[in-house]
């Protein structure tokens, strides 16, 4: 199984979108704004990055708990719940590196007839959310801030009380995922920018 890790431009041939649009309007040197770009991609490469150590972690220490548990076994099973461009990164990595058999792997998004990569490959792909919250152990939510509350309202009593909630739902408290989801199992990072970016994880 071979898997395309090579990163897209998503604003290619959206000029609207372009990131000198406008500069002239804030600075006469578009240039020095060049570092805000960088600490962008950064940040996307440290979500990434981290998300993937998490799931990876997660993974492992469930799945020992399930076959401890379990009479029978269990095929563990990570949902994702939206798939733009951090999702599909996130998911590549998670089989690039073999963290997750394909077929273990699902994915619930408006658009699952632009995965074709992923789902020759052998990841589910659909559009039910409820679907792949019944059927995965781990969920991660990795939507827009303004899809959450209906996201939740979708996913609401199709999910397990051992089900655990990763999310990367930027702009959205912890607290506030667990009043939408009706559950307290969610774990998401919190990054905190400074001189040093630090990312620290919360549970409820």
């Amino acid at each position: 199984m071979s898997v395309n890790l090579k990163s897209c431009d998503i604003v290619k041939n959206l000029p609207s979108l372009d990131f000198e649009l406008g500069l002239s309007d804030i600075t006469d040197d578009p240039k020095s704004l060049l570092p805000l770009r960088l600490k962008s991609y950064a940040h996307t490469l440290t979500i990434c990055s981290q998300s993937v150590f998490i799931i990876s972690l997660l993974t492992e220490a469930l799945e020992v708990a399930i076959k401890q548990s379990a009479a029978v076994s269990v095929n563990y099973k990570v949902g994702f719940i939206g798939c733009g461009r951090l999702g599909t990164l996130m998911i590549k990595c998670l089989l690039h590196f073999k963290v997750l058999e394909p077929s273990h792997i699902y994915i619930s998004t408006r658009r699952p007839e632009l995965l074709k990569e992923l789902s020759k490959a052998g990841v589910v792909t659909c559009f039910n959310n409820s679907k792949v919250a019944s059927s995965c152990q781990l969920l991660c939510l990795c939507c827009l801030p303004s899809q959450l509350s209906m996201v939740a309202e979708s996913l609401r009593g199709h999910l397990s009380p051992a089900t655990l909630v990763y999310s990367i739902v930027g702009g959205v408290t912890l607290q506030r995922h667990c009043q939408l989801l009706h559950t307290n199992s969610v774990l998401r990072p919190t990054f905190v920018s400074s001189s040093l970016d630090i990312m620290r994880f919360s549970m409820y």
